[in-house]
């Protein structure tokens, strides 16, 4: 019978050793001797005879029901069949890449460069950018599982990429980690035109076998951790080149929460630990790097759009004391978990959120300045964003080393206004005319008593 109906089996596997008193397994024709079924009261005989079969079987079909869902319930293991054929099918979905019998990661760097230069073609759609991305998505979660093939020629197992884990923060803690403490603030750096987690493998390969770390912000209310891959290759880049994917398929089961309600709600942190960036960029074909790099990934969430007064500041002190108060934490609890080299991206400027830049920048300046005595000793923000070019950029390094001064509003005392902004209303509206007050009628008087 199937193994999800609530009638016991009445069937034993073969390879248990037979009861006394009944036929041998070997005929199938012959009946065979029921389990014991859990509201069955259990003799001494029933009990001495059970014990020489499976644990499972002892207490009736209930526990073997169990241990059979149990099984039922873990993924078997996937065999690829054969190599995939592009273009790539316009069905093909990241939901499904655990039932996927196709090798995506057979898929050589050149064919993804002809992929991506004819997405970008005038004869092409660039509808087809999904399901391209969702193939260089599965491809990196089966590299996860079972391993890939580098672009020098080296195998790396599916052992030397630890799978995530995500823990929630709400403070930073206590006790300072094993690496000294600085006395020194760390030096603060601006790469534009570079995604983060290229500035990160950089720092790598300069600082080797320092802790690194990214901060990731996302919109609030996302119902998912990693960027959905339909964003492309730059917004959707933790999800096609790193493990961050394997990390939020199961930060439900790691948290017991939905993510947004520690993010959103209690304003914690996210910690993913040991994430693996084990591809290169859209530019260079998706290639399997030989080194893998590993970091940890610390989440926080940003309101989506704020309201700006005319001096490109937050028009409520709330919103800036929410994002100050979330990066703050972000950044005391990584510098007091041993991370060294922190990056990250202009925080909330992109990504679904529309923040003043330049308040950011003051934010990410007195953070740091304010975590100095951690274990931080480089700070680098990156973006590949076509938005912040090197004019944006410019404004911003300047306030993210220097700080923001306080700007100089109409009608500051520091700088007494001239006596011509007096005639300014004369000028606009004319001398101001005395509106008569109107009259009203007095009430009779009367010669009344009480």
């Amino acid at each position: 019978q199937d193994l999800f109906s609530p009638t016991p089996r009445t069937a034993m596997p073969p390879h248990d050793p037979p009861l006394p008193g009944t036929p041998d397994y070997g005929d199938e024709s012959k009946p065979r001797r029921p389990l014991l079924s859990a509201t069955q009261p259990m003799t001494p005989r029933d009990r001495r005879v059970d014990l020489r079969v499976k644990p499972t079987q002892l207490y009736g079909y209930d526990l073997f029901q169990d241990v059979s869902l149990a099984h039922a319930r873990r993924h078997a293991p996937i065999k690829f069949f054969h190599a995939p054929e592009l273009p790539v099918p316009w069905d093909l979905s990241v939901a499904s890449f655990r039932a996927e019998n196709r090798d995506w990661r057979s898929v050589t760097a050149e064919q993804w460069k002809e992929e991506m230069e004819r997405i970008h073609s005038p004869l092409s759609s660039v509808l087809y950018l999904r399901p391209v991305c969702a193939a260089v998505t599965i491809g990196t979660l089966q590299a996860c599982l079972h391993g890939f093939t580098a672009k020098g020629g080296g195998q790396v197992e599916a052992t030397e990429m630890f799978p995530p884990q995500t823990v929630p923060l709400h403070g930073a803690p206590d006790r300072l980690a094993s690496t000294p403490r600085r006395m020194l603030p760390p030096r603060v750096r601006v790469r534009p035109g570079v995604h983060p987690l290229d500035a990160m493998a950089e720092l790598e390969d300069r600082h080797s076998g320092t802790n690194l770390a990214l901060l990731h912000f996302v919109p609030e209310g996302t119902a998912r951790l990693a960027p959905d891959p339909a964003l492309g290759p730059k917004l959707a880049a933790l999800t096609l080149r790193t493990s961050f994917m394997m990390n939020a398929l199961a930060s439900e089961k790691h948290l017991h929460v939905a993510p947004s309600q520690v993010l959103d709600k209690q304003g914690g942190v996210l910690c993913s630990s040991n994430v693996s960036l084990i591809r290169e960029g859209s530019d260079q074909g998706f290639a399997w790097r030989d080194r893998v790099t590993r970091f940890d990934i610390f989440t926080i969430a940003v309101p989506r759009h704020v309201h700006r007064d005319q001096w490109q500041q937050y028009r409520w002190n709330t919103d800036k004391a929410l994002v100050k108060e979330r990066v703050n934490l972000a950044v005391s609890c990584a510098a007091k978990r041993g991370v060294q080299v922190l990056a990250m991206a202009p925080i909330g400027c992109g990504e679904g959120c529309d923040h003043p830049p330049l308040e950011i920048a003051d934010i990410i300046h007195q953070t740091v300045k304010a975590n100095a005595r951690g274990s931080l000793e480089e700070v680098v923000v990156a973006s590949d964003d076509p938005n912040h070019d090197d004019a944006w950029f410019a404004e911003f390094e300047t306030v993210l080393l220097n700080g923001r001064a306080p700007p100089v509003k109409f009608g500051d005392p520091t700088y007494p206004a001239s006596p011509a902004t007096k005639l300014i209303p004369y000028l606009k509206y004319g001398p101001r005319k005395k509106i008569p007050e109107p009259i009203t009628p007095g009430r009779e008087l009367r010669r009344t008593f009480l």
